[in-house]
């Protein structure tokens, strides 16, 4: 089985948190900005809202950031934590939705009213992420099969999957890959990502990232922290 979740403040070293309210609004903004749609990149409103969702999934112990370059380590496969996630607000807005003309007795009317704009909010974030979104999907067997490579190896720290955010300067992503790595490798963390994203990380290629599937569709990368012994075969 895979290594229970790390503690909290393991994942992000101190230096490298978000401090500041302002500074989570402009990483948000300036990611839709750069890799949004032509809505978000034109529409300010439009970007607005999915700031304002995002900001919302970025607290201080699980985004690291340095200047304009930004990565969220997740302890979990991406994609079960995001379908996990949208399964589970979509059950609790059926609840509300029940309990409010069910049990309270309000019209439908006004409760459409209500609910509208948060349905109208969660259509403009789907649209925005639906090409995370289907990613996620279309790699998530690779996903479980480079957590089941690393528990089978011997590593019995954490695992997590990152996600690279957009930045405005390459050099900041690649000094937020080498301090993260750095962390990572003196915390016993092993790594699964996109090969796009490891190259985000580290241009070089010096980073230790191996392939779990060469040949796949969507091609993953895992990397075992240098300060461990266990030995991953190349499949």
């Amino acid at each position: 089985m895979p290594a229970s979740p790390p503690p909290a403040g393991v994942l992000i070293p101190g230096h490298l948190r978000l401090t500041s309210a302002g500074q989570r609004w402009r990483l948000a903004d300036r990611h839709f900005r750069i890799s949004g749609t032509w809505l978000a990149r034109g529409v300010a409103p439009w970007r607005w809202v999915c700031a304002l969702m995002l900001c919302a999934s970025l607290p201080a112990g699980s985004t690291a950031v340095h200047g304009t370059a930004a990565l969220r380590p997740f302890p979990q496969p991406a994609v079960e934590g995001v379908w996990k996630g949208i399964a589970r607000d979509l059950t609790l807005l059926a609840a509300v939705l029940v309990f409010c003309v069910a049990v309270v007795g309000m019209p439908v009317g006004p409760l459409v009213a209500v609910l509208s704009p948060i349905l109208a909010a969660t259509g403009v974030w789907v649209i925005e992420n639906r090409r995370v979104l289907r990613l996620s999907w279309r790699c998530r067997k690779d996903q479980r099969h480079a957590t089941e490579l690393l528990v089978a190896s011997g590593h019995a720290g954490p695992i997590v999957w990152c996600d690279v955010l957009s930045a405005q300067d390459a050099d900041d992503a690649v000094a937020l890959g080498r301090l993260w790595l750095a962390h990572a490798d003196s915390a016993g963390i092993a790594l699964v990502t996109s090969g796009a994203a490891a190259q985000v990380l580290d241009p070089s290629d010096a980073g230790d990232f191996r392939p779990v599937r060469p040949g796949a569709d969507v091609p993953l990368v895992l990397r075992v922290p240098r300060s461990a012994t266990v030995h991953v075969p190349v499949v």
